[in-house]
């Protein structure tokens, strides 16, 4: 049964390309095989290749639960067939993100012409490490900050006495 439903399948789709005249031969690859991005590499080349025999137009996206990290740039245009186009993949995690996450950056594939927009696509593993930094450490006084003080505070401790004692002898003679 399962024999009889595949081949029925492979010839509604042959059938299909024979009525529309047209025959899906978008193709993507790319290399490297994945990316990996931690707290020192924050921006990387990814090629696209078209390994189809006809001209197709590329799209590069992000997962959607994490497309607003990552610029990628350009995440659109058309490739010959053979040729390759490098792409900057750039990832920003939000602050307060932490540990490790791993994302799919796809590219798909369709033909420029085509009015069935089925199209051909890879994804790419990439690998993002997000170290949470501590809060910064608070500075340790220096030598300078511990002369002010100590010439500082004794000359307004001694100002503040000299006023009250004027105040005292103010009032006690009038």
């Amino acid at each position: 049964m399962r024999v009889r439903c595949m081949l029925v399948l492979a010839l509604a789709v042959l059938l299909a390309s024979l009525l529309t005249g047209q025959v899906i031969a978008a193709a993507a690859g790319a290399a490297p095989g994945e990316l990996h991005f931690d707290s020192t590499g924050r921006s990387q080349t990814l090629y696209v290749i078209n390994t189809g025999q006809d001209e197709a137009r590329y799209y590069v996206y992000a997962d959607e639960e994490y497309a607003s990290w990552f610029v990628i740039t350009p995440d659109e245009f058309n490739l010959d067939a053979g040729a390759n186009r490098e792409v900057s993949v750039t990832v920003s995690p939000p602050e307060g993100a932490s540990g490790n996450h791993t994302v799919s950056i796809r590219i798909v594939a369709f033909e420029p012409s085509a009015d069935l927009k089925v199209g051909a696509g890879v994804k790419i593993p990439a690998y993002v490490s997000v170290e949470t930094l501590p809060p910064p450490a608070k500075a340790a006084p220096t030598l300078q900050m511990w002369i002010v003080a100590a010439i500082v505070v004794p000359i307004v401790l001694a100002a503040i006495l000299l006023v009250l004692l004027r105040r005292k002898r103010a009032i006690a003679n009038a």
